[in-house]
């Protein structure tokens, strides 16, 4: 928009006028930047037009939005003028802040095989061999010398006391314990701390009076 617009009087090159047309549109041009010109110093905009400043205090004919503090910028081609979000930016971006807990399931948890070492083993055993004797005070014969012989028939017969001496044959097959593998942690949930500390520039929202 213009701010001097039409003169009220059109004089034309040669052409022989008193004061009264061009004080008249002197005075015209003198009243429409009274009305419309910004004094030095000030920015012009539609009323309730509101930005950014970078700087620490609005401009004049400026007024700070105070509810906008510690917020940053989201542009949006579509929905501009809203407002949104719960944590300030000083929270999320220049204090530690603590994601949210998780429990490791075990199917989050890499495939992976435990090792044991249970190497088959013997275990030894003592038999020195034993003799097996008659009832309490008995004998038995036997073929061959004995402690006392007795004559007669085709060979000798001997009196004992015990059998010979023998063993059982016992022997130890190697095995297995089956050791098993104990169980440990207790699935508790976990959390990460962050902070970004990212740099900033401080701004102040203002609106047009």
């Amino acid at each position: 928009m213009s701010i001097i617009g039409t003169l009220p009087n059109n004089i034309q090159d040669g052409q022989l006028v008193d004061a009264s047309p061009l004080m008249a549109d002197f005075n015209y041009i003198v009243n429409q930047v009274n009305a419309n010109a910004n004094p030095s110093g000030t920015l012009t905009a539609p009323p309730g037009t509101t930005t950014v400043f970078y700087q620490a205090a609005a401009p004049l004919g400026w007024t700070v939005s105070a509810g906008f503090t510690d917020h940053t910028i989201q542009v949006n081609a579509t929905a501009g003028g809203t407002t949104g979000g719960a944590a300030g930016y000083s929270t999320m971006f220049q204090a530690a802040w603590t994601s949210g807990g998780t429990a490791i399931s075990t199917s989050q948890m890499p495939a992976h095989a435990h090792g044991i070492n249970d190497p088959a083993h013997n275990h030894a055993s003592n038999d020195p061999g034993h003799a097996h004797g008659g009832a309490l005070g008995t004998q038995f014969l036997m073929s061959g010398a004995g402690t006392a012989a007795f004559s007669g028939g085709g060979g000798a017969v001997g009196v004992e006391n015990t059998t010979d001496f023998a063993t059982t044959g016992i022997s130890n097959s190697p095995s297995f314990t089956g050791i098993g593998i104990l169980n440990t942690g207790g699935g508790a949930a976990h959390t990460h701390t962050t902070t970004f500390n990212v740099n900033y520039a401080s701004m102040i929202m203002a609106s047009k009076s």
